[in-house]
């Protein structure tokens, strides 16, 4: 398999994901103090296999700009928490309000991935294979017809 200029956002996201959001949940929950226990390599396993995903799945995302400006919002909410945190406000509403804001850009940005996936890799792929059982049909008929 060679590699393609989509696939370089695929690398970096692989690398950059996992370990990315293992110090997020670790900064979100405080879970630094849990050394020795199987709950942090539990996290870093799961998240470690979704950030795989993300980085095989990325070569199918066609509107790099879509993502990445999601991808940066996401970012930028969960710097506002972590600075309200930091400053002393961390009960006032404003940080319920980027919470929430990063849930739905969160989301947002999973279906904008899954219907890249779908548009470009799912649906050309099944497409081909059609196209490929319908040429093997007209060649098999074609053969059938020449032989009688």
């Amino acid at each position: 398999m060679k590699f393609k200029k989509n696939d370089f956002l695929g690398i970096l996201l692989a690398a950059l994901a996992g370990p990315g959001m293992f110090l997020i949940i670790l900064s979100a929950y405080d879970l630094w103090d849990h050394r020795h226990s199987p709950l942090l390599g539990f996290l870093a396993v799961n998240i470690a296999i979704g950030g795989g995903l993300i980085g095989a799945f990325s070569r199918y995302i066609k509107n790099v700009g879509r993502f990445l400006t999601l991808l940066l919002l996401l970012l930028t909410f969960v710097l506002a928490v972590k600075i309200l945190q930091w400053t002393g406000n961390g009960d006032s509403g404003y940080k319920i309000l980027f919470i929430w804001l990063g849930i739905l850009d969160f989301l947002i940005l999973n279906l904008v991935v899954g219907w890249e996936f779908l548009a470009n890799g799912l649906v050309p792929a099944l497409d081909r294979k059609t196209e490929k059982k319908l040429l093997t049909q007209t060649n098999e008929d074609v053969d059938e017809s020449v032989a009688n």
